[in-house]
């Protein structure tokens, strides 16, 4: 049976598109995909931001503990800050010994004898060598001391790399939170199948 659109219209009605109505439609957002992409390339760069302040700082501390042990190793080295401190004091002592034996030798009037010629040498040989001995085994132990701990610090150095993991599973929190949504929409006429 054909249907008509009117009793003085004849045409049978096939469809809408006879008729010049507009048919049902439905149309598709994408702006979730869009909000997903915009959280997500903001997130990566707060993430990257991150990850370079982190690297820059443990990159500066790093930097700052090996100038410590070099500066520690420097010092209690053959020529170093340690060694002529030490030196002078040994000269220093040395000074006030000879020149306390000394005394005591004018106070008996022996100044004038080889005994006071030789003061300086007996005090070399019974205080000043066995000093200088000492002074250098210690510096070996406090450079030795500094390059094993410097070399203990460089092998327990760690980057701070970033963990990807975590970044995807945040994104994958983002995306399934802002799914596309559908929306349908229909013509103020679309119901009106035949009127004119």
């Amino acid at each position: 049976m054909a249907l008509y659109g009117g009793a003085a219209s004849r045409t049978p009605l096939l469809g809408p598109e006879s008729s010049g109505l507009k048919p049902y439609t439905r149309t598709f957002s994408t702006g979730g995909a869009t909000n997903t992409s915009s959280s997500f390339n903001r997130l990566l760069s707060q993430f990257q931001a991150k990850e370079k302040e982190a690297r820059a700082s443990n990159l500066k501390r790093y930097e700052q503990a090996m100038s410590i042990y070099d500066q520690i190793i420097a010092r209690s080295q053959p020529g170093g800050a340690f060694e002529k401190r030490a030196l002078g004091e040994i000269e220093r002592r040395k000074t006030k010994g000879v020149g306390q034996e000394m005394q005591q030798l004018i106070s008996s009037g022996l100044f004038g004898t080889t005994t006071a010629a030789t003061a300086g040498r007996r005090w070399e040989a019974e205080v000043g060598e066995p000093a200088r001995m000492t002074l250098e085994d210690m510096m070996e132990q406090r450079v030795t001391g500094a390059q094993q701990a410097k070399a203990g610090f460089i092998e327990r150095r760690q980057d701070p790399y970033p963990d990807y993991s975590m970044l995807a599973n945040v994104a994958s929190s983002v995306g399934s939170s802002q799914t596309p949504r559908r929306r349908y929409g229909t013509s103020a006429r679309a119901s009106s199948w035949g009127a004119r």
